[in-house]
């Protein structure tokens, strides 16, 4: 006598997979059809994405090029999960930034095209963007932050031009599908964002109401080291020797002071002539700093409430790109309809 085959009922199968962690619910896609119609319908993805709470992965694109997958670390269950990415032909795409689901590429092949590519990884949804003529792609700064409870996004860039008096500034927002122009009086030397909140020399600036959170001179600092955390607290990460460092800024005295150092037994061990290059720095909703190493994708935990430390070795040896690291969400997000489908 054969095996008998049970089949969840529709209602029991949601039920149970919905409370899965999202990289299950990617892997339960292939027991069938049926599993994979269910698990990829729009209702269901919104209904998990309404009840999943903002986690934060560290994205990497360290292997896309040479392997074809983005390298993806839990920053709760602290495992690391492999995403296929595949990419338009003729391309070669590098990660620019991400936020709640979407990610942001840039084609390094075709630089002068005028357009960026953004990308649900877990929908393997493209959609292709236009950037204003005015902008120089080859200075290109640009950031994103999504629209909490939504599927829209807003893009943030900035032409870098070596010339202040020449700097631009545009702002996208999905929900009306423009891009608008901003003030320039705080764009010098932009850096970070969290949601809404942009840090540039002068301080933190709320781009939603258009004013700023905080002012303070914070140009004897390069910029770009700097991260904020979301109760406005600034700070800087830095490699010295083989051991990473971490300063808080005084945002009216501009100093700093160290808060912590990575223990001895966790060195960081640069290749030859890589011993100058910063590593990024990220704080996840639980306002633990994350630090990854731009060369070796190793990822490193400061929990600031027991003071603890720890290292998470990267999964993949032997990575033949150079890339690049972000901390975002992963989410079922659709685009909205406002923007433009990649041509293949």
């Amino acid at each position: 006598m054969g095996r008998r085959r049970i089949e969840f009922p529709d209602e029991l199968l949601e039920e149970i997979v919905i409370r899965l962690p999202i990289q299950s619910i990617i892997a339960a896609r292939s027991v069938c059809s049926r599993w994979r119609n269910k698990l990829c319908a729009k209702y269901f993805q919104a209904k998990k994405d309404s009840r999943e709470p903002q986690q934060r992965w560290i994205i990497m694109d360290f292997f896309l090029l040479s392997e074809g997958f983005l390298g993806v670390f839990d920053t709760i269950d602290k495992k690391w999960l492999k995403i296929p990415l595949s990419l338009p032909p003729n391309t070669r795409f590098s990660l620019l930034c991400g936020s709640c689901g979407y990610l942001c590429f840039m084609d390094r092949q075709a630089i002068t095209t005028h357009h960026i590519h953004l990308c649900n990884p877990v929908t393997q949804q493209w959609l292709q963007l236009p950037l204003p003529r005015s902008i120089k792609t080859s200075r290109l700064h640009i950031r994103m932050y999504g629209i909490r409870g939504s599927n829209h996004f807003k893009l943030l860039m900035i032409d870098g031009t070596d010339l202040p008096s020449r700097l631009a500034s545009s702002l996208y927002d999905s929900q009306t599908g423009d891009w608008k122009p901003r003030s320039q009086e705080w764009i010098t030397n932009f850096t970070s964002l969290w949601d809404n909140l942009a840090m540039c020399k002068d301080g933190i600036y709320d781009m939603d109401k258009e004013e700023w959170r905080l002012r303070g001179q914070i140009s004897d600092f390069q910029p770009t080291t700097l991260r904020l955390r979301r109760d406005g607290s600034v700070f800087r990460t830095k490699l010295v020797g083989t051991r990473i460092r971490v300063y808080q800024l005084d945002m009216e005295s501009t100093r700093e002071e160290l808060v912590t150092e990575s223990p001895e037994r966790m060195r960081v061990e640069m290749p030859p002539g890589c011993s100058g290059m910063i590593p990024w720095s990220y704080f996840d909703g639980l306002d633990n700093l994350w630090v990854v190493c731009p060369v070796l994708p190793a990822i490193y935990r400061y929990e600031p409430c027991s003071g603890q430390w720890s290292s998470f070795d990267n999964k993949w040896s032997g990575a033949a790109d150079f890339g690049y690291a972000i901390c975002c969400e992963l989410s079922f997000h659709e685009f909205p309809d406002c923007t433009t489908p990649l041509q293949e």
